[in-house]
């Protein structure tokens, strides 16, 4: 009885069945009391009584009191209105054996042979009856409930019988009529088994139950007064056939309501068993037990998924493709020979065709088809980089590999590469079953960082892409085009959105047609059918309207890829058009942003400006959303840890093409999404300390702002961008940098700076100087062929800020105006440090000392000091006071940790120039010591293909063949040019890594590679002193580990020029034999 309320009773409060029942008092005992026509029928049953007093247990398990008052209430009140028709004993059958006996009873007294046979054929619809009462009778706990169905269909075919022998003629039309009405009704009894208890489930159930009985009673209600006219008035007047229709329509709506709650309740209830699931196969990494196919199907079995999108049950045809890619994952599954090779490594299959074929639902239904055959199934968006790493690396914080999936939001952006590493090492080492989906890849190449090249299992790997003919990125590898539907699968589709089948033959020749028209693209069928359900329209009258609308399909001069543009362009005016307006607005706006991600919270946080102030009300938005996903123009995903909408890229790109065509009402759309955004995107600091913190909010607006800057740009002409999105991407290339990110924050700033310039913004604005400065910096990050640029943006960053500075009155200057100013001075000497002007160096940096002294003590400013530290470590370097520049180094080291934190992109950057002083130092052991932590560091927290993690692999290749370990550097420097193939990695980076590898080669006995390496490293170190060679102070011509050194960053570490020691080990390779 766990988990059932008990209570305890006077026998002077329970109904007289149960008074009956306590006659014997006098003992002790236990019973179980069926109250035949009681409100309280099974919510009661007798645990114990004695001496009048009874302990009871309710069968009704914490269900909500309004729920089973409401169950009483449509009970009692169809009750009562088929007691009014004369249907006095609907209570007295309680199932389907019951309603076939009294049916033949009711043959027998009407002496109707054909009543019979004509009852045989509703006999199976009868199951889906008792299906349905089933359902009622798990989710009521009243049985009365579910026999009042069974009384109501009896009533209806009782009357139809006495109808029988008035007009004979018409009987088997109706109990045609009757059946087709039960089959109606689905199968879903086991979902009550399953969540009884769930009142989300009570809602569509009553609301079926009310509309199946009202329909019984309009029937004997009708049926019942003077059949002889009315059944031939109902039949050829009343269109019988309208009525039924409009009766399954709303009872297909309420069924469609109860599958949605149920497919909610069961993605929870999925979660909560994988988390045994989960841990397993994280712990089972190493020592993988082994694996035992079993497909059985049984319900024992729960996949860990990340698969966030529910089934789509109106999933037609492709059952070719999907049994391809089942025979290719499971080629055991395959009948006759099998002739594929079995190479090591994971299978990928690649879905490509037009958007809107139904890539991504075929992989979807793939997911849900085979889900008992995987133990993993992992989905990863892959529009763009930031959200395929994401999502690859929540495949980490699902298995457990890291730290756990609700640490705090800052914790898990800086574990974000670590995890993609762990997940990318589990799919190589695991045994278990596990199936990987990378949806709308625009390069194949991309998935290379995330791809295992050898697996212990052969896992299996789905893509689908637009791109035809990708090459090959694994062993097995196959390509899978999706055509469109021809137009009997397009008109089987369009009814399965329409959630109906065809009224006649002629309906269904109209949607063949308009499949054809359409070219049987799935995703113009569905929006075809969003549009006839919300607007309550028919097939004909669609395509009435769309021939009206367009002659698309009637130029044959087009090639596929126009036809099907201005096919799916057609289709989506028409699905748009009779948008309510605010409706309609919020899906341009939608256009504008990230398609595959909209939070929810972005759009309905409140806002003071009137343009958006539609979007604040959450009710609203709720049923504007609604009204979108009738239309299946957008997708609402409340799975994840905020609801979020998805909009199809088709339909996006057709909003978009079809607002450029009126400019002002373009920009009116691009203000709407900026103000949107423009209120919740986080402000980097104005003095620029690291803020790590505030990285999980700017990568949540991060891919929303990246494509409002897209579409404003394209197609031309573009909009004309206010100033104040200049200010959202300074702020966003200031987290991109300060994130790693350095290609992304270099893109975000210079579109901000071309704004400022399109604008005509004056050159003296403090924005200016922030992105300029910003810009400088990241140009400090490559080599010397961004060095003239980057010291001429530093400078006149630092002129701005002196005259800003300037023009400020004393008595209103502002310790913050003075750090801006410092910063720009700073800036400058780091500029300084990278053409080893270190005179030049010590003297801004003495003065910028100075003044933050003025300010306060290095523990209340580290960043400040920090910057002071690290420049003149090596300005002491310079002047050979190398132990000096070490200390230096140490504290610098030390107040960058305590300001950005141990995991920072800065933070590493200082320990990297640290290990280079010791290089210089003398103490080998332990530069190579930190150099390989860096490593190891940048490796989590970078990934293996940023452009700092190839640097220490480059680097700690070198001081490994330094220290004799060829076979060792030959495998780090390797490793880093084969990545740098898929990463951003500054030429002269790649150059010098090239020529270090080449003596690598050389002392392995590998002349002809060495050979090889060194012309290509030859290659690009001519082509830069073709470019630079003005800029570039060449030491001795014959010392060419020099020359490649001054190429590159300061930042990338220098083992020759002014900070080389006396005591610094050689690494000049130079005079090695060749």
């Amino acid at each position: 009885m766990k988990g059932y309320k008990i209570q305890s009773s006077r026998t002077s409060a329970l109904p007289d069945p149960l008074m009956q029942a306590m006659d014997h008092r006098d003992q002790a005992f236990s019973l179980a009391i069926l109250l035949p026509d009681h409100p309280l029928l099974g919510a009661y049953i007798i645990v114990a009584a004695t001496k009048g007093e009874a302990i009871l247990v309710s069968m009704l398990p914490n269900m909500d009191q309004y729920q089973r008052e409401r169950w009483i209430r449509l009970f009692d009140q169809a009750r009562h209105d088929l007691e009014e028709e004369q249907c006095n004993s609907v209570l007295r059958t309680s199932g389907l054996d019951d309603l076939i006996a009294n049916l033949d009873r009711s043959a027998t007294l009407y002496s109707r042979h054909e009543l019979p046979r004509l009852a045989s054929k509703i006999h199976p619809s009868l199951r889906h009856i008792e299906s349905f009462t089933s359902a009622i009778s798990s989710a009521s706990q009243y049985r009365p409930v579910a026999c009042l169905v069974w009384g109501g269909i009896q009533a209806v075919l009782q009357v139809l019988y006495h109808c029988a022998c008035l007009l004979p003629n018409v009987l088997e039309e109706m109990f045609e009529l009757i059946a087709d009405l039960n089959n109606t009704l689905p199968r879903f009894e086991s979902d009550l088994t399953l969540y009884s208890d769930r009142e989300e489930l009570q809602w569509p159930l009553q609301d079926l139950y009310e509309e199946y009985l009202k329909y019984c009673t309009t029937a004997v209600r009708y049926l019942r007064r003077r059949p002889e006219r009315n059944i031939l008035a109902y039949l050829w007047t009343s269109s019988p056939q309208q009525a039924l229709q409009q009766t399954k329509t709303r009872i297909r709506k309420h069924i469609k309501s109860f599958d949605k709650e149920v497919q909610s309740i069961h993605r929870q209830y999925v979660r909560s068993q994988n988390l045994g699931r989960i841990r397993d196969l994280s712990l089972q990494e190493h020592e993988a037990q082994p694996y035992s196919e079993d497909h059985s199907g049984t319900s024992s079995h729960h996949t860990i998924s990340t698969v966030f999108m529910f089934k789509n049950y109106a999933f037609t045809g492709r059952d070719d493709e999907l049994n391809f890619l089942h025979c290719k994952f499971f080629p055991s599954h395959q009948s006759g020979p099998q002739n594929d090779v079995q190479a090591p490594g994971p299978i990928c299959c690649v879905l490509h065709g037009l958007g809107g074929s139904g890539k991504t639902q075929t992989a979807l239904e793939y997911t849900y088809r085979y889900r008992e055959e995987y133990d993993a199934m992992f989905w990863v968006p892959a529009e763009s980089d930031h959200e395929m790493a994401a999502s690859f690396a929540l495949i980490a914080f699902k298995l457990k590999l890291v730290e756990d999936e609700d640490q705090k939001d800052t914790e898990r952006k800086q574990n974000q590469h670590k995890a993609i590493q762990e997940a990318r090492n589990w799919l190589q080492r695991s045994d278990k079953q596990w199936l990987l989906i990378f949806d709308n890849v625009e390069d194949i190449r991309d998935l290379e960082t995330y791809l295992p090249t050898e697996t212990k299992n052969r896992g299996s790997v789905i893509v689908t892409t637009q791109r035809p003919r990708s090459r090959r990125i694994t062993r097995s590898f196959y390509n899978i085009e999706l055509h469109s539907f021809d137009e009997d699968q397009g008109a089987k589709l369009l009814f399965k959105y329409l959630e109906r089948e065809p009224n006649h033959e002629a309906e269904e020749n109209l949607a063949r047609e308009t499949s054809c028209i359409v070219g049987g693209l799935p995703l113009a069928i569905a929006t075809i059918g969003g549009y006839i359900n919300e607007s309550e329209s028919s097939v004909a009258e669609f395509l009435e309207i769309m021939k009206r609308s367009s002659n698309a399909w009637e130029d044959t001069q087009h090639t596929k890829v126009m036809h099907y543009e201005r096919t799916l362009g057609t289709v989506f005016d028409i699905a748009l058009k009779e948008l309510p307006p605010k409706t309609r607005n919020l899906i341009e706006i939608l256009a504008f942003l990230n398609p595959d991600s909209i939070p929810e919270g972005i759009l309905n946080a409140p806002h003071d400006d009137d343009e958006v102030s539609f979007l604040g009300n959450k009710a609203d938005l709720l049923e504007m959303t609604r009204i979108l996903r009738r239309r299946q123009l957008v997708r609402r995903e409340t799975s994840g840890e905020e609801p979020f909408l998805a909009i199809h890229r088709s339909l996006q790109w057709s909003i978009i093409v079809d607002l450029s065509r009126n400019y002002d009402q373009r920009w009116a759309k691009y203000h709407q999404a900026f103000v949107l955004l423009r209120r919740g995107m986080p402000m980097s600091s104005p003095i620029q300390v690291p803020e790590p913190e505030k990285w999980p909010n700017f990568e949540r607006y991060t891919p929303q702002v990246l494509n409002l800057r897209t579409h404003c740009l394209w197609p031309e002409p573009p909009v004309d961008l206010p100033v104040d999105f200049a200010h959202i991407l300074s702020d966003m290339g200031t987290y991109m940098w300060h994130a790693g990110l350095i290609d992304d924050g270099s893109e975000a700033l210079e579109t901000a700076e071309n704004i400022l310039d399109e604008r005509k913004v004056p050159k003296i604005n403090p924005l200016r100087s922030d992105i300029l400065g910003n810009l400088g910096i990241l140009s400090g990050f490559a080599g010397i062929s961004e060095r003239r640029d980057g010291m001429k943006r530093r400078h006149t960053a630092l002129e701005i800020r002196k005259k800003v500075f300037d023009d400020i009155s004393e008595n209103k200057r502002t310790r913050d105006d003075e750090v801006r100013l410092y910063i720009a001075e700073s800036d400058v000497a780091f500029g300084y440090a990278q053409e080893e002007r270190f005179d030049d160096v010590e003297e801004i940096m003495e003065r910028c000392l100075t003044q933050y002294k003025t300010w306060s003590t290095e523990e209340k400013i580290p960043y400040e000091y920090a910057k002071y530290y690290y420049t003149m470590s090596l300005v002491r370097a310079s002047q050979k006071l190398i132990k000096e520049a070490v200390e230096f180094g140490i504290r610098g080291v030390e107040l960058v940790t305590k300001s950005a934190g141990e995991d920072h992109s800065v933070t590493q950057l200082w320990k990297f120039s640290l290990a280079t002083l010791y290089f210089h130092s003398g103490d080998f052991a332990q530069s190579l010591r930190i150099h390989e932590k860096v490593l190891a560091d940048r490796r989590r927290l970078c990934g293996e293909f940023n452009g700092f993690t190839l640097e220490s692999y480059s680097t700690c290749g070198a001081l490994l063949l330094r220290e004799g370990n060829a076979e060792k550097a030959a495998e780090y420097l390797d490793c880093c040019l084969e990545r740098r193939k898929l990463a951003s990695w500054d030429r002269e980076g790649v150059g010098r890594a090239r020529f270090r590898y080449h003596h690598v080669l050389k002392s392995l006995g590998k002349i002809d590679e060495a050979r090889t390496e060194l012309e290509r490293a030859h290659t690009i170190r001519d082509q830069v002193k073709i470019e630079c060679g003005d800029y570039l102070s060449e030491p001795d011509p014959s010392n060419e580990l020099a020359i490649f050194d001054q190429m590159c960053s300061m930042w990338a570490g220098r083992f020759t020029g002014k900070i080389m020691q006396d005591s610094t080990p050689s690494l000049d390779f130079t005079n090695t034999p060749g």
